[in-house]
């Protein structure tokens, strides 16, 4: 005996459950037989464009949305989407008109307030962070109000927590915007191989893009074990690193008379070691350098 075949309403609450949890492949397959019993229905509709978005095929959900919308021009879950979705498409001029007009409607909406905020943030930070603060006032706790305020401290360049970041990327896997915020939120923390695999993602979901290409580029050039010696300047400053080299020698050179070999040894290796900062990691990063403007 076969099951029993979902009406339209179940059948687009059992795929919005299967978004929920990145189950794509199995939403997309029950959306497609939905949609071949029922074209037009709105729930259908609007997770379909949900499964398109999170399989990476913004086009499709673009092109889904809208027919939405036309046939139903006040569905509001998927008139919040399409901020979303302008937004991350460079479109803050729409997104900003859609997003006023919904706030008329909605002014203590705080999923609205945060989607609106992640629209704007690269362009207009202040007005992104004011957003936040509302939404903050409103759902102090909320993870997706939590989530766009990591956003707009690390677009302002404020100290950002491993866990932050993390987080971050839990709540948004799917959006380019955010995982190339991520990204150089790691670069900036020195976290290179994150910062590489961000990058790697990005170029994987859009390989023309010539600026993951040379994110790529600088990333690897940047974790190459090459430039190992250089990471305590990076970590702790080329002033803290030279004092302690200096201070010490003369503990190298008090081992001078009990252990002449080892104090040998030590001498070679820190003047080595400064050499290969001095002369051979520069002409590296002129290579790194040379790599980006390619």
């Amino acid at each position: 005996m076969t099951p029993p075949v979902p009406d339209a309403g179940e059948a687009a609450r059992l795929a919005g459950e299967l978004v929920d949890r990145h189950r794509i492949p199995q939403a997309r397959r029950l959306l497609g037989e939905a949609l071949a019993r029922d074209p037009e229905h709105p729930g259908l509709l609007f997770e379909s464009a949900r499964a398109h978005w999170h399989a990476g095929d913004h086009g499709a959900a673009r092109e889904t949305l809208e027919h939405l919308l036309r046939r139903q021009p006040t569905h509001v879950d998927g008139l919040l989407m399409m901020v979303n979705l302008l937004g991350s498409a460079g479109e803050v001029e729409q997104a900003e008109l859609l997003a006023r007009a919904m706030l008329e409607q909605f002014p203590q909406w705080p999923g609205l307030l945060t989607t609106y905020a992640r629209a704007v943030v690269q362009h207009d930070v202040a007005k992104a962070r004011s957003l936040v603060d509302q939404a903050l006032r409103l759902a102090p706790d909320d993870d997706d109000v939590l989530g766009t305020k990591v956003l707009c401290d690390i677009v302002e360049d404020l100290p950002v927590d491993d866990q932050a970041l993390q987080r971050l990327m839990q709540l948004y896997p799917d959006e380019p915007r955010v995982l190339a915020l991520a990204m150089a939120a790691h670069e900036q923390k020195r976290h290179y191989t994150e910062a590489l695999h961000l990058a790697r993602e990005l170029l994987r979901r859009d390989p023309q893009n010539p600026l993951w290409l040379s994110y790529v580029r600088r990333l690897r050039m940047a974790e190459h074990w090459l430039l190992l010696p250089w990471r305590p300047f990076e970590r702790f400053g080329p002033i803290k690193v030279i004092t302690v080299w200096v201070l010490a020698m003369p503990c190298a050179l008090l081992l001078e008379r009990s252990h002449p070999r080892l104090c040998n040894t030590l001498l070679g290796l820190a003047g080595a070691y400064m050499a290969w900062c001095l002369f051979v990691v520069p002409v590296l990063a002129a290579l790194g350098a040379r790599i980006r403007r390619d």
